[in-house]
């Protein structure tokens, strides 16, 4: 369970919301997408509505709140909390290695270089993590963006150039249908 990190503005005030994406490995990029794109441009009230009634109750109630869920929940921590978070400013040009996280891992990554790479950080709690697992991790993260998540925005690409192409080919079988 990825808990995903996102500035929004509500009723003219900056505040971050929390969303969660259950089993990101298991979607697409489109399905992953898509749900950043509701958690981005929903109102808030409709994607965030647990938070927005918890923002309206008292510090201390929120600080139980949030204290209750991370130290009883159990097996339904991952559920509630989220196994891992992502944080990223790489859309506003910048990179935030050291962000705050309430989870024993986060990864953030800046913007992309001339080269298109991009510098990417997981943080750990080594009371949980090694360093060399987590290196491992990162080592198994770039296998896999430039194995098959490259593979699947080529073929999103070539799609979308396809799509662009000819968009009268698709009407025509339509049209010959009908008559």
């Amino acid at each position: 369970m990825a808990m995903v990190t996102v500035h929004r503005t509500f009723q003219g005030e900056d505040r971050l919301c929390f969303g969660r994406v259950r089993s990101p490995e298991s979607m697409s990029l489109s399905e992953i997408q898509k749900r950043l794109d509701y958690f981005k441009n929903s109102p808030v009230e409709i994607a965030f509505p647990c938070q927005l009634r918890l923002s309206r109750r008292s510090r201390w109630l929120r600080a139980a709140y949030w204290w209750l869920r991370r130290n009883c929940s159990g097996r339904r921590y991952g559920d509630r909390i989220g196994t891992f978070g992502m944080s990223s400013l790489a859309g506003q040009g910048t990179l935030n290695r050291g962000h705050p996280s309430i989870h024993t891992t986060s990864i953030t990554y800046g913007p992309l270089d001339e080269a298109g790479s991009s510098l990417v950080t997981l943080q750990c709690d080594h009371r949980v993590m090694d360093g060399m697992a987590a290196s491992r991790c990162l080592m198994r993260l770039q296998y896999v963006m430039l194995g098959q998540v490259q593979q699947e925005l080529e073929e999103l690409g070539a799609r979308e150039e396809e799509r662009q192409a000819a968009p009268c080919n698709r009407a025509m079988p339509e049209l010959i249908r009908k008559h």
